[in-house]
């Protein structure tokens, strides 16, 4: 249960990321299903757990393999309006979410010892990202993800009062569906590659990765990363970290929709031209984000001269003597002609 109480930490802030309170009838994620009126009918639950899919028209993906726990908090009476908490000190009202009442729930279940009349079950998604809850008895429950599918993160606990009550309020419904909010997270990945005959192949170059504060409750207060020589690792949003040759830096979990900016130290330095492309964006959840850096730096061959405008031109000595004999000779013969004319 540690790990359960865990899990919510970083995502209770984030409450206004969840879907709708569901502890009355009427809330927006819950739907009815039919408009059975037998109060002793037993009840069902389906969590329907879609992502919008990026780049597909605002079409839809289930998400496959989220794990759900349900806890019994409270038992409610035949009309579906009066409830009595099943746990000591809790408090149930129109205003409460499932945040508020987490970890109440998560120690009076925790021991082993849960309350009378309390009850707990667990659900996977499964390929159409549905889970069910059958057989459930009437009362109110705390439903949160206790397992968060892979790639995502959990999302915010919910309640769900059973049986609901139809729109029209006539009849009790039975068999409700919740839908909670995904929270997907996605990657950035950070290449280097030097280029050119004088590319030092060995150096550390150094690079500052920053991420903005959108979803900033999600945000951790450090990022871990893996590179690509199987070293791991943590840095502060506007960290930096060290790159080789051929090497990558891998930041996992990263909320979607958190921008990023990725700025190298030796940009442009010591005879290096830089290349930079997707150095600044946006972190999706469909394609991993990539930085990718490339310095090139090339020196002369042997043999050939670069000349630029300011340069001392050195000439080999056999074409100099040359350029100064040639310059004699022109000499004496004017000199030879203005004697001539002077006779």
């Amino acid at each position: 249960m540690r790990k359960k109480r865990h899990i919510f930490t970083a995502v209770t802030a984030a409450a206004a990321l969840a879907s709708a309170v569901l502890l009355f009838p009427g809330a927006g994620a819950v739907s009815a299903a039919d408009g059975r009126t037998d109060p002793g009918g037993a009840c069902s639950l389906r969590i329907r757990y879609m992502d919008a899919a990026e780049g597909e028209g605002g079409t839809e993906a289930p998400v496959t393999g989220a794990g759900f726990t349900l806890y019994r908090i409270a038992d409610v009476g035949d009309t579906g309006s009066l409830c009595t908490p099943l746990i000591e000190g809790l408090e149930l009202d129109a205003g409460t979410e499932g945040t508020d009442v987490w970890d109440a729930a998560v120690r009076a279940y925790g021991d082993g010892h849960m309350p009378a009349g309390g009850a707990v079950r667990e659900a996977v998604t499964d390929a159409e990202g549905n889970a069910w809850f059958r057989d459930l008895a009437a009362g109110v429950y705390l439903v949160g993800e206790t397992s968060p599918a892979q790639a995502h993160f959990a999302s915010v606990p919910f309640l769900v009062m059973l049986p609901g009550t139809a729109a029209d309020g006539t009849a009790l419904v039975y068999e409700r569906t919740a839908e909670p909010k995904p929270l997907p997270a996605g990657t950035l990945e950070v290449r280097k590659t030097v280029a050119g005959n004088a590319g030092e192949r060995d150096r550390d170059f150094h690079f500052t990765v920053a991420f903005d504060g959108k979803n900033a409750s999600l945000q951790p207060e450090s990022w871990h990363y893996t590179k690509s020589d199987g070293t791991e690792g943590t840095i502060r949003s506007g960290g930096a970290v060290t790159l080789r040759d051929g090497q990558t830096v891998r930041f996992d979990m990263i909320p979607v929709g958190t921008g990023y900016t990725v700025t190298e130290t030796e940009s442009g330095q010591d005879g290096y031209h830089t290349q930079a492309s997707g150095a600044k964006g946006v972190i999706r959840r469909v394609k991993a984000a990539q930085a990718v850096f490339t310095n090139t730096k090339d020196l002369p061959a042997a043999g050939k001269t670069n000349v630029q405008t300011g340069d001392a031109i050195w000439l080999p000595a056999g074409v100099l003597l040359l350029l100064v004999l040639g310059s004699l000779v022109r000499a004496a013969r004017r000199r030879s002609h203005h004697k001539g004319g002077e006779r």
